[in-house]
């Protein structure tokens, strides 16, 4: 293999608190406990980090489903008084929010992990989850 040389002095970490941010994924999966969910992918908008990625994961089964409906009520894709909705995960592409990033440990190593979400109006919705 060739050497390489890199210059890693414009990379930053990604600092902690409320981010620009545009949905670019919405993908339908099941998780490790066999639970529906969409797999989300923000991109951070503007700033040092602009382009930078953050994935999440919206629950479309079991009591963790509250994010969801909160964060589409958010999005002003639905109403608090919708006790059902339908969409297409295409509906989401490209829809402006806001994210908050915290750090957490995984494996030994700090991350960067979703832990807040709002429209662009500021309607927040801070993540309960630990």
């Amino acid at each position: 293999m060739p050497e390489l040389n890199l210059d890693f002095s414009n990379v930053q970490d990604l600092e902690e608190g409320w981010h620009s941010a545009t949905i670019v994924a919405a993908v339908p999966d099941v998780s490790s406990n066999g639970n529906h969910m969409l797999k989300m992918q923000y991109k951070i908008e503007g700033g040092p980090t602009a382009g930078r990625s953050l994935y999440d994961n919206w629950m479309l089964e079991t009591d963790a489903m509250f994010r969801t409906r909160s964060n589409l009520i958010r999005l002003g894709l639905m109403t608090k008084e919708d006790k059902t909705f339908s969409f297409d995960t295409e509906d989401l592409i490209g829809q402006a929010c806001e994210v908050k990033v915290a750090y957490e440990d995984y494996e030994g190593e700090p991350r960067p992990r979703v832990k807040g979400f709002r429209g662009v109006t500021g309607d927040t919705l801070e993540a309960a989850i630990a």
